[in-house]
């Protein structure tokens, strides 16, 4: 299944962005072009595939978003972005194979998110239908680590092919902690002491790192404490922890007050509300290059000293988008010590919640 993730295909904010900026962009074309009698600055319609897809190891079912950025000379661009018909190609051809072995390709079907769980926002653009490609694994079949995959797009009408590579991120092993026991969060007069240290081990095809961790806790309400409300908390710990390359390893010491201070800001205080703390998960999440090329560029060029223009990333043969790999990995179930649950009743960040 797909993966709760930083570049979330259920919400696509990465192709949202660039189409908002191009469709933007594109309103000050046409009004320029209203006021000149002497040239069309769009002489005809003309449409940009706009691509977003991370498959994964880790998953079974994946699904690329293929939607276009549609340009035309009589229509505003904030009108076409809720035409369905505009946003989305009427007939594509749609098939991932592995560079190394093309008889192992798949056909991708198209499927409208909304009945696979991942509704489309509302927002600028249409969010009915919400149209992706899927293609799911066959029992004993698998992506390879290390592997490079190719997505192709068949758009029809004498277009060239649409083409994308990337390498799939192979699997990450959380080294440390070793064993699912009681861990010590404890804080106390030294506000930047540190819990143990969290390492795992990976591939150089893994570029950059997410630290997450789930915090499971139940809210009960006092009017009927039968029924508690299983609460699931991300907190995300840290993002982007970058690799050189050649890097099998990593390690990362975890603040211990930063737990107080999440369950902090993201419970409420009620008189008839209670919370019991369950358990929490590590989380890794790793992404490939084609991703960190993303992210790097689109975090360049930005600030008071520089040019304000950020450039549109795109590992694809045309258009813009990425196509690339993620995966991930989580250890469960760990608990806090008696300190560490006694900082979680009696502590400054959250002694308000009336923790059991």
């Amino acid at each position: 299944m797909l993966k709760a993730w930083y570049y979330r295909l259920k919400t696509c904010n990465f192709a949202a962005m660039n189409k908002v900026k191009l469709l933007l962009g594109l309103i000050g074309l046409v009004f320029l072009a209203n006021c000149s009698n002497e040239f069309d600055l769009v002489a005809e319609a003309e449409d940009i595939p706009v691509v977003y897809g991370l498959i994964s190891r880790a998953d079974t079912a994946h699904y690329i978003r293929i939607e276009r950025a549609f340009v035309d000379p009589e229509i505003s661009a904030l009108e076409i972005a809720q035409r369905p018909d505009s946003l989305y190609y009427p007939n594509l051809g749609v098939r991932i194979e592995r560079v190394n072995n093309t008889s192992e390709s798949w056909t991708l079907t198209r499927v409208d998110g909304a009945d696979e769980g991942y509704p489309r926002q509302s927002g600028v653009f249409a969010n009915e239908p919400n149209w992706l490609y899927k293609f799911k694994l066959a029992p004993g079949e698998e992506l390879v680590g290390g592997e490079t995959y190719r997505l192709i797009i068949d758009r029809g009408d004498n277009f060239p092919a649409i083409t994308a590579e990337a390498v799939i991120v192979s699997d990450i092993r959380i080294s440390q902690p070793v064993t699912v026991k009681p861990q010590n969060w404890v804080y106390g007069d030294d506000i930047n002491a540190s819990n143990a240290d969290i390492s795992w081990r990976f591939q150089p095809d893994a570029r950059f790192f997410d630290l997450k961790i789930r915090i499971n806790i139940d809210r009960i309400n006092l009017d009927d404490p039968d029924n508690p409300e299983d609460l699931s908390l991300i907190w995300t710990v840290t993002k982007n922890i970058k690799t050189d390359g050649d890097s099998r390893g990593e390690r990362f010491r975890i603040p211990s007050v930063g737990l107080y201070q999440y369950i902090g800001s993201q419970l409420t205080a009620e008189s008839n509300v209670e919370y019991d703390f369950k358990s929490y998960d590590y989380i890794i999440e790793g992404g490939g290059q084609e991703l960190l090329d993303y992210i790097n560029i689109g975090q360049a060029n930005t600030g008071i000293t520089s040019s304000q223009i950020v450039s549109n990333f795109t590992n694809l043969s045309e258009g813009l988008g990425v196509f690339s790999s993620r995966n991930s990995v989580s250890f469960d179930g760990f608990d806090l010590n008696s300190q560490s649950l006694d900082s979680l009743r009696r502590g400054v960040f959250t002694g308000d919640l009336k923790f059991r």
